[in-house]
């Protein structure tokens, strides 16, 4: 059950990665990223609004583009790109750190149901707040199976 959950979701997040990569204009030249991607672009730092500070996490991969010149196509790929890493990055740590199958589960579920009314709607931040609060109930419930975790939280 552990690999098969882990490829399936392996599998999963590689092709919305590449969906994500085909389709980035769509995803990234629309409302709210594109004010954002310009304030990175122009400003060259986060551009955090309303105190909503978990968007650094997907902001690093255009800031990081912009700070080494890469052009606007390859930094639109990769903010595309960076909601899906953020995803399939706490799926891989709910199932290969914390080895809570349940919760990469209900993450993966999570991630494939909603798309299709948040595909290009990226940077909403309650489906990344939804993976967080994934993250932490399989953090408390893998405390409660392993001492080690307890002892180093």
């Amino acid at each position: 059950m552990n690999e098969q959950t882990f490829k399936i979701g392996s599998i999963t997040y590689i092709i919305l990665a590449i969906l994500a990569v085909i389709l980035y204009i769509e995803r990234t030249a629309f409302l709210d990223i594109s004010f954002h991607l310009f304030y990175i672009l122009k400003d060259g730092n986060f551009a955090i609004q309303n105190n909503r500070f978990g968007a650094f996490m997907t902001q690093l991969f255009p800031l990081i583009g912009s700070k080494i010149g890469l052009p606007l196509d390859v930094i639109m790929k990769l903010y595309s790109v960076g909601f899906v890493l953020y995803y399939f990055s706490i799926f891989l740590i709910i199932t290969k750190f914390l080895k809570v199958q349940k919760f990469g589960i209900v993450l993966l579920l999570f991630s494939t149901l909603i798309v299709a009314d948040t595909f290009y709607w990226i940077q909403s931040e309650l489906p990344q707040g939804i993976a967080f609060m994934i993250l932490y109930f399989a953090t408390i419930y893998s405390m409660d199976n392993n001492e080690k975790l307890k002892n180093w939280l």
